[in-house]
């Protein structure tokens, strides 16, 4: 049986997550995000906390840290970042024989591209001005944080799925569907990602 996976990529702000969060629990299906980070170190054999900052960071050429622990599954003397990258993949993969989820980041659509399932991407965004409002509400950040988190997030997730997926983060030739959760509003934008699984997907 193919399972079907909705990815979705989200801009900071955008509130992909707790769209996909909704998304999943709405369907009845599995949701995967943070904790693709644990999954991975299991998989992985890692039980220090050594990959804990590398989660969705691109590799930098000038500095990185090489890991020399796990088990089979992990690739020996390898940056962090890579050896992270190499066992969310293969958890990613898994998952997605055993279940039918919602994905945030982690370049989930580049890693299923392969894969025998039925998978929509999709990237979330909103106007930069929305974005720095959601998160000034949601963490409690002034104005002025607010404005250097999104911009710090977005610079790292871009380079994070431009390095490892070689694509172009938050363009609509790379996704099936790119939706402004401005103007659809979080509840809209939820209903036409449960929709394109129920219509699209076959379900």
């Amino acid at each position: 049986m193919r399972h079907k996976i909705i990815c979705i990529d989200r801009a900071c702000g955008s509130g992909g997550k707790e769209i996909g969060h909704r998304v999943a629990d709405k369907l009845g299906i599995g949701f995967h995000d943070s904790n693709l980070l644990e999954m991975a170190k299991e998989h992985g054999g890692i039980t220090s906390d050594s990959l804990d900052n590398s989660d969705e960071k691109a590799t930098n050429p000038f500095y990185y840290k090489l890991i020399y622990e796990g088990n089979e599954n992990a690739p020996q003397e390898r940056p962090a970042t890579e050896m992270l990258f190499h066992l969310q993949s293969a958890v990613i993969q898994q998952l997605a024989k055993e279940e039918d989820c919602v994905i945030v980041g982690r370049c989930a659509d580049f890693v299923l591209k392969d894969e025998d399932v039925d998978v929509i991407s999709v990237f979330i965004t909103s106007p930069v001005a929305h974005r720095i409002e959601r998160e000034m509400e949601v963490d409690d950040m002034s104005y002025a944080q607010a404005k250097k988190f999104v911009r710090k997030m977005d610079f790292r997730r871009r380079n994070y799925y431009n390095y490892f997926a070689k694509g172009d983060w938050g363009k609509k030739n790379t996704y099936d569907m790119v939706l402004n959760s401005d103007k659809l509003g979080i509840d809209g934008t939820v209903n036409v990602l449960c929709a394109l699984y129920e219509q699209i997907m076959g379900k």
